[in-house]
């Protein structure tokens, strides 16, 4: 039985794409990417409004093709980060807007979706809590996840912090729909799956419609 798990962290400066593969057993990335647009300070409303739909279709474009190599088959679950709601940036409207979008345009290929909260999606990959009077500062945390992607995909190029935690959040669904790792778990990848609200899955989307 063969899963693909999707990891999508929203940005639009630069969302991070991952899809991890059941490939014989053994779980490994088979979609690494990253797609974003910078923006200008002058920018109007609509202007943003074009550069968000725009980070969202190119994001969905690079999931579609993925999915039309594979035939028949589908993704079976997608893991989103959610909302950062402490993080009071100008953007915030502008970050809320791209995540409906492909969260909608998810729902609308029928892929089951769950949904992660920075905090717990961090926790899981790095065993470290992000706030309080030990967490690191934000850069150190961002560096600290890259590392921790990279030790457990070594021969695959994680190229940013952006990337890694589509990773972390594709390998939490992975741990969760039973997958196989090239790895030994860790304690907090065990303990970090189960407060998730995950979707039910009657059956593999990969197998359904063979």
């Amino acid at each position: 039985m063969t899963f693909r798990v999707l990891g999508l962290d929203p940005s639009l400066r630069r969302t991070g794409i991952a899809i991890l593969t059941d490939f014989g057993g053994i779980t490994a990335p088979s979609v690494l990417r990253e797609m974003g647009e910078g923006s200008d300070e002058r920018e109007s409303y609509l202007q943003g409004n074009r550069r968000l739909r725009a980070v969202c279709a190119n994001t969905m474009r690079i999931i579609d093709d993925y999915r039309s190599k594979i035939g028949p088959d589908n993704i079976d679950l997608a893991v989103i980060e959610g909302h950062a709601f402490s993080r009071n940036l100008p953007s915030v409207e502008d970050r809320h807007g791209l995540w409906h979008g492909l969260v909608g345009a998810l729902d609308v290929r029928k892929i089951p979706i769950a949904i992660v909260q920075p905090s717990t999606r961090e926790r899981f990959i790095t065993g470290k809590a992000s706030t309080g009077p030990t967490a690191l500062p934000p850069d150190e945390r961002k560096a600290l996840v890259l590392a921790e992607i990279r030790k457990l995909f070594p021969q695959h190029r994680i190229a940013n912090h952006d990337v890694a935690d589509a990773v972390g959040l594709a390998l939490m669904g992975a741990i969760h729909l039973g997958m196989t790792m090239p790895f030994r778990l860790r304690r907090c990848h065990i303990e970090g799956v189960h407060p998730i609200n995950w979707p039910t899955l009657t059956q593999p989307q990969s197998t359904a419609r063979r």
